[in-house]
């Protein structure tokens, strides 16, 4: 199943998903709205739309990265989508 390959992935890379994330929608706590921002336009570059969910919608210190696959994704788009948030993130905390 993807989304378990997904999980596995963004676990590898140390990422903070709330513990109840389960199915194809899942989020990624980056904490700071600007680095929500700043990640969530670098994917967009990369071809991938992965929204930044921010406050008012989330409290705040909980800005976050939606991630939401669907059928039509495949296993190598987990691939693809998980080396470039680790590409996005190693960056964003140099």
């Amino acid at each position: 199943m993807l989304s378990e390959l997904l999980r596995s992935r963004l676990k590898e890379l140390g990422l903070s998903m709330p513990l109840a994330s389960v199915g194809p929608i899942m989020s990624v706590i980056l904490n700071d709205a600007g680095a929500a921002l700043s990640a969530a336009a670098q994917l967009e570059d990369r071809g991938m739309l992965v929204p930044a969910i921010r406050p008012p919608t989330v409290p705040d210190g909980t800005s976050r990265l939606r991630i939401t696959l669907s059928c039509a994704h495949l296993e190598e788009d987990v691939e693809r989508l998980s080396g470039a948030l680790a590409d996005v993130l190693a960056a964003a905390i140099r």
